[in-house]
C-alpha cells in the first residue's frame, strides 16, 4: 500500500501564500474553498489573512540572522555547491558570523569587541537546516577524472539548472548559444572485441600495432537546429585515399596544413569566423538594455552616497514612522518591507564577499611565505675540484713496499752465498 510522505513546513508555507495569491485575485469567493483546494487548514488561512504572521516570521527577532540575511546565506550556499566546492558547516557558520558582525558595523561603524557579541552556538546549524528543508548535510566523496562516473543524473540535472538560471539572467537568443564537441578515433582499430584470455591473469589488455592514424573532428551545433560544417582534421603524413569518398558534397573543403589552414594554430579568430556560414545581413543579437536617459532616475547619482550609518538611521526612522501612523495603505508598508530585506540581503552578500576575498589573500600570503622560506640549492660555483694529491702518494708508497721488501732478500741471498 502506498502512503504519502507528509509535507515539509516550506511546502506547507508556499501552499498558504498561493492560497492567499488567489484570494487577492478574487479566484475565490470564499476563503473555505480556497483552503479546500490547496489543501491547507481553514483556519490557519483566515489567520493569516487577516495579518496574523508566519512561525518563522514571528520568531525572527529571536534568530541570530534575520529571513533576508539568511535567504542571502542559503543562495551562497547554493553558488557553491554548483561549482563543485560544498560548504562545511564549519564554513556556514563563520559566514553567519561574519554577516552578523558586518551588521554591526554598519550600526555603530566601530569594530565591536568579543564581549559584546557571544559565539554562535553548536544548536545553530540544525535550527538553521529546519527553517530551510532544501538544505540537507551529507558526506562528501571526491569524484574521480572518469567520465561515466562523472555524468551522474544529478550533476547533469544541476548543469541544467544552473545553465536555466544564466540564462534567464541574461536574456540569450537561441540563434548566439552553440555546443561544440571535439572527439578523437583511430582508423582500422577497434576499441572493445570479445576475447578469450587465462582467468588466472588479471590483464585483459589487447596490444594493437604502434602506427596507426588518429582523426580529430569537430561539431557545432546552435539551440535553433542549426548546425556548422564539422570539420575533420587527418594527420597529412599519412593519409589514406580511401578514407575520403569520391563522390563528396561541394560543400567539403580539405587544407594540407591541417590546424594551420583553418586558422586554429595559431588562432585566428578573424579567419575562422569569415569561413562559418553565417548571414551577414544578420547581426548577433545581445540582451535588451534600457540606454535611454529619460528612462533613468539620476537625482541619486548626482547627490552625496549614504555610507553604511546614515543608510541604518534612515531605515530605523522609516519603519518607525510606519509603526506610528496607522493610515497608510498596505502597497506602502509591502514597499517599505521590501526595501529593508533589500538592505539586508546587500549587506549579508557583502559580508559574504569580504570573507572570501580575506581567506583568498591569506591563503596567497601563506603560499608566498613558505615559497621565501624554502631554502635555496646553492649551486657549485667555479670548474670541479681535483683528488687530492696525497691520494696519490699514499697509492705510490703501498705500490712501493713490495720493491724494497724484495731488495732486502735478495742482499740476504748475497751474503749467504758469499759466506
Amino acid at each position: 500500500m502506498h502512503t504519502e510522505s507528509p509535507l515539509t513546513p516550506s511546502q506547507i508555507e508556499e501552499k498558504i501564500r498561493n492560497a492567499i495569491i488567489a484570494l487577492q485575485l478574487k479566484e475565490f469567493k470564499s476563503i473555505r474553498k480556497a483552503a479546500e483546494y490547496f489543501e491547507v487548514p481553514k483556519s490557519t488561512l483566515i489567520a493569516r489573512v487577516a495579518g496574523r504572521k508566519s512561525r518563522t516570521q514571528s520568531h525572527e527577532m529571536a534568530q541570530i540572522l534575520s529571513n533576508a540575511e539568511e535567504n542571502t546565506l542559503v543562495r551562497w550556499i547554493s553558488r557553491l555547491t554548483i561549482t563543485g566546492f560544498p560548504a562545511t558547516p564549519m564554513l556556514v557558520k563563520e559566514m553567519a558570523d561574519e554577516i552578523r558582525l558586518r551588521r554591526v558595523q554598519v550600526a555603530s561603524s566601530r569594530i565591536p569587541t568579543s564581549t559584546e557579541i557571544l559565539p554562535i552556538g553548536h544548536e545553530w546549524i540544525y535550527r538553521f537546516q529546519k527553517r530551510h528543508p532544501e538544505l540537507k548535510t551529507c558526506y562528501s566523496r571526491q569524484l574521480e577524472s572518469n567520465r561515466a562516473k562523472e555524468a551522474t543524473p544529478e550533476n547533469i540535472q544541476a548543469w541544467f539548472d544552473a545553465f536555466r538560471t544564466r540564462l534567464i539572467e541574461r536574456k540569450y537568443e537561441l540563434d548566439d548559444m552553440y555546443n561544440m564537441d571535439e572527439t578523437g578515433f583511430g582508423v582500422g582499430t577497434t576499441q572493445s572485441t570479445r576475447i578469450i584470455v587465462d582467468s588466472t591473469q588479471k590483464s585483459n589488455w589487447k596490444v594493437t600495432a604502434g602506427k596507426q592514424e588518429w582523426i580529430t573532428a569537430f561539431e557545432c551545433v546552435n539551440a535553433a537546429g542549426k548546425a556548422l560544417s564539422p570539420m575533420v582534421i587527418f594527420k597529412a603524413q599519412n593519409t589514406n585515399s580511401a578514407w575520403i569518398p569520391k563522390d563528396t558534397p561541394q560543400s567539403w573543403q580539405f587544407s594540407t596544413t591541417g590546424w594551420r589552414g583553418a586558422g586554429l594554430v595559431p588562432f585566428a579568430p578573424r579567419k575562422v569566423l569569415d569561413s562559418l556560414p553565417f548571414n551577414s545581413s544578420q547581426q548577433p543579437s545581445t540582451p535588451q538594455m534600457r540606454t535611454s536617459n529619460q528612462d533613468l532616475d539620476l537625482s541619486i547619482l548626482r547627490s552625496s552616497p549614504p555610507d553604511g550609518t546614515e543608510l541604518r538611521q534612515a531605515n530605523q526612522t522609516f519603519n518607525k514612522a510606519l509603526a506610528d501612523n496607522d493610515s497608510l495603505a498596505s502597497p506602502t508598508r509591502r514597499y517599505a518591507k521590501r526595501i529593508t530585506r533589500l538592505v539586508e540581503s546587500q549587506n549579508a552578500e557583502i559580508a559574504l564577499l569580504r570573507k572570501q576575498l580575506a581567506d583568498a589573500q591569506e591563503e596567497v600570503l601563506k603560499m608566498v611565505r613558505e615559497a621565501e622560506e624554502k631554502p635555496k640549492e646553492k649551486k657549485p660555483r667555479g670548474r670541479p675540484r681535483k683528488r687530492p694529491i696525497e691520494e696519490l702518494e699514499e697509492e705510490t708508497e703501498e705500490e712501493e713496499e713490495p720493491d724494497s721488501s724484495s731488495s732486502d732478500l735478495e742482499l740476504e741471498l748475497d751474503e749467504c752465498v758469499a759466506r
